[in-house]
C-alpha cells in the first residue's frame, strides 16, 4: 500500500488531470458547443426538454416586454461559445424576431469556476445595465478586455469606451456595488433545471415571473434557433385565412 502522504499527493495530481481533461473536452466538443461543468447525478438536459425557470429581475434584456416568446440564456462572458452565439446568432435573431416584437432576449449569469474573469465580467455587465447599456457592454465583454488589459482599471475604462458610457460612473459601480447575491441567484436558477454548461437557453412563454418552455443546452447553429423559434411562435399564433393572429398587446 502507498504511504498516506504519497496517496494524498497522487489523488491531488489525478484530480488536476481530470479537471484538465474536462477543460480540453469542453473546448474541443462538436456542435452543439458548450463549456461544460461537472454534471450532477440528475438528468442531464437535452434539447427539447420541458423546463420551468424564474425569469429573475427585469434587467439585462432587450426586446418588447410583452413579446409572446422569451429566449433566456445562462451565459459566461469568458465562454468562447457564448461569445460565438452573441456575435453570430443573436444579430440574426434580433433582425428576424426581436425587432419585430416576436421575441424578447434575456441574459442571466452562470460564471464558471475555471474562468477567473467570468465573475468580474458578470459584475461589469450589471454596471453596464445600470447605465442602460447592457447590449453594448456585453459586446465589449465578449472581446475579453480583462485578459487583454494590463490592469483591471484599464479593462474597465476600455469597456466603458467601447460602450460609450461614463467611465467614472462605471468604475464606481464596479468597485462599490455588490451584485454577488443576484449573480448567485442566477446560478441557483440554472441549477434548478440541472444546467451543466454554458451557454444554455430556455425558449418559451413567461408569466408570473416564470418562464416555461424547452431547453436548448449548447451553442447550436443559427438555423436551429430560427427553426425552434418559428415552431414555437406558430403554436402561440393560430392561423386564420392564411394569416397568423398576433397576440393582443396588454
Amino acid at each position: 500500500m502507498l504511504p498516506f502522504r504519497k496517496l494524498a499527493t497522487f489523488s491531488i495530481i489525478l484530480l488536476s488531470l481530470q479537471v484538465y481533461a474536462k477543460d480540453l473536452l469542453a473546448e474541443e466538443s462538436a456542435s452543439p458547443t458548450t463549456n461544460q461543468i461537472e454534471p450532477p447525478s440528475k438528468h442531464v438536459l437535452e434539447i427539447g426538454d420541458v423546463v420551468e425557470v424564474s425569469t429573475g429581475d427585469g434587467n439585462r434584456s432587450f426586446g418588447k416586454s410583452n413579446a409572446p416568446l422569451v429566449l433566456l440564456e445562462f451565459t459566461d462572458y469568458q465562454c468562447p461559445y457564448c461569445a460565438g452565439f452573441y456575435e453570430k446568432t443573436l444579430p440574426e435573431l434580433k433582425a428576424r424576431f426581436i425587432d419585430k416584437g416576436m421575441l424578447r432576449f434575456v441574459a442571466r449569469d452562470l460564471p464558471l469556476e475555471y474562468h477567473p474573469d467570468a465573475l468580474p465580467m458578470a459584475r461589469a455587465a450589471r454596471c453596464g445595465d445600470a447605465q442602460s447599456a447592457f447590449a453594448k457592454v456585453s459586446a465589449a465583454l465578449y472581446l475579453q478586455p480583462f485578459r487583454r488589459a494590463r490592469s483591471r482599471e484599464e479593462a474597465l475604462d476600455q469597456i466603458a469606451k467601447d460602450a460609450s458610457i461614463d467611465q467614472a460612473q462605471f468604475r464606481k459601480c464596479f468597485s462599490e456595488a455588490n451584485f454577488d447575491k443576484e449573480i448567485a441567484a442566477d446560478m441557483a436558477n440554472a441549477a434548478s433545471i440541472n444546467v451543466t454548461g454554458t451557454p444554455t437557453f430556455v425558449l418559451g412563454r413567461a408569466a408570473g415571473g416564470k418562464l416555461s418552455g424547452i431547453a436548448i443546452p449548447g451553442a447550436y447553429p443559427t438555423e436551429t434557433f430560427i427553426k425552434l423559434i418559428e415552431e414555437n411562435y406558430r403554436k402561440l399564433t393560430p392561423v386564420r385565412a392564411g394569416k397568423p393572429i398576433r397576440p393582443r398587446e396588454k
